[in-house]
């Protein structure tokens, strides 16, 4: 195997299991919850799960 295809499956591994850590996250709140932001400040989890979206692009 080359070092550009260990690379890109550890790149996937880390990828799959931060998805996973997010998701088991979120499933620890209620729906509506994913939409608070607690202050002005601070984004609620739907935005900053849609930034992350985006950056992954």
């Amino acid at each position: 195997m080359d070092s550009n295809q260990i690379y890109l499956d550890s790149v996937r591994k880390q990828f799959l299991y931060y998805k996973t850590l997010g998701e088991k996250a979120m499933d620890q709140v209620e729906e509506q919850q994913l939409f608070v932001s607690l202050n002005d400040d601070s984004n609620s989890i739907v935005t900053i799960v849609k930034h992350l979206w985006g950056n992954m692009l």
